[in-house]
């Protein structure tokens, strides 16, 4: 579109001013004889940081496939690059220069260490991100076959990583903020089943949103989990906090409910797990897990808005258990 377009050409501005730092560099030392006896250990770790990133900036990975999802996502799968290694929760700079030549943009990789693609979920909410969501839209359509490339800078640690070091987890997902638990969650069900060793003894994943659409972006993960977690060790809670839970939807929940126990599919979400109607509580959950994990010490691990964090935290903290958010 043109709105774009202009944004396309405000960041090709942005950028090649920026570039100039080389310039200001150059100036400041010959301003003065001693002026690079303050600047030199800046540059230096500048320089370093350079050094490392180029490095670590692989051949560029072939996206083979995408895919529009509900509420604005859109799925990007890439050839793992050769030699790329990354842990799960891990995250890459990712650049796509049919949309921007020179935009760089953090994502976090939503399939597994143990799978040979690179998975992505990529929410449309910026200029970038929505242009990569009309060329999905292009291709999807049929008037568009052209190859894609990828340059992938990367991998760097999250939080979430040190989850495989706890013995209970809890994973609580925001919307979107689910994609880092969407890599965990299926390592933890490959390593399960595999028999690799595993500290975790227990795992609740909680994940809110908004509709049940939203639901729709890891259906394949969560319904798979039962058929590869052989231990039992995940259990899912979903909520969904724009649904209803006043007098009005008990019909309609005690319908759920029967269809659950009858071997039926949730009418939410499509999945043999129950939906929980409206916002969760916090006290209650955390308190009936702790008392779940007796003496064992739990280890919370938060990716969502900042607003749910506020809220989440002060209860975590309340039921003795440790509280980590991811930025996202």
């Amino acid at each position: 579109t043109l709105f774009r377009s202009r944004s396309k050409r405000k960041f090709e501005v942005f950028h090649a001013t920026h570039s100039l730092y080389v310039l200001w560099f150059i100036v400041g030392l010959l301003h003065g004889p001693v002026f690079w006896k303050w600047v030199a250990l800046p540059i230096a770790a500048f320089l370093v940081e350079r050094a490392v990133r180029f490095v670590r900036r692989s051949a560029p990975a072939e996206i083979l496939r995408t895919r529009v999802l509900r509420s604005g996502v859109t799925r990007l799968d890439l050839r793992k690059p050769a030699g790329f290694q990354h842990r799960a929760g891990d995250f890459v700079f990712l650049r796509i220069p049919r949309v921007a030549e020179h935009e760089w943009h953090p994502l976090t990789i939503s399939s597994a260490p143990e799978r040979d693609l690179l998975s992505f979920h990529v929410r449309a909410l910026g200029d970038w991100s929505s242009a990569v969501r009309g060329l999905a839209e292009t291709r999807q359509s049929g008037h568009s076959s052209e190859a894609l490339v990828a340059a992938v800078d990367g991998p760097y640690g999250a939080p979430c990583a040190g989850v495989f070091e706890s013995r209970r987890a809890v994973l609580i997902a925001g919307g979107i903020g689910v994609t880092p638990f969407a890599s965990v969650l299926e390592s933890i069900a490959l390593r399960s089943r595999s028999g690799a060793g595993i500290a975790l003894e227990r795992v609740d994943f909680v994940w809110m949103n908004r509709d049940a659409y939203s639901f729709e972006w890891f259906f394949d993960l969560l319904s798979s989990i039962d058929k590869l977690d052989d231990r039992g060790l995940v259990r899912i809670h979903v909520y969904m906090t724009g649904g209803r839970s006043d007098a009005s939807s008990a019909a309609f929940d005690l319908a759920r409910r029967a269809a659950l126990l009858a071997g039926e599919t949730d009418v939410v979400t499509g999945l043999k797990i129950e939906t929980h109607m409206g916002a969760p509580d916090w006290p209650a959950i955390f308190a009936s897990m702790a008392v779940d994990a007796g003496e064992v010490p739990v280890d919370v691990y938060f990716c969502g808005p900042p607003g749910l964090a506020r809220k989440v935290g002060p209860c975590c903290e309340d039921a003795g258990m440790t509280f980590r958010q991811e930025r996202f």
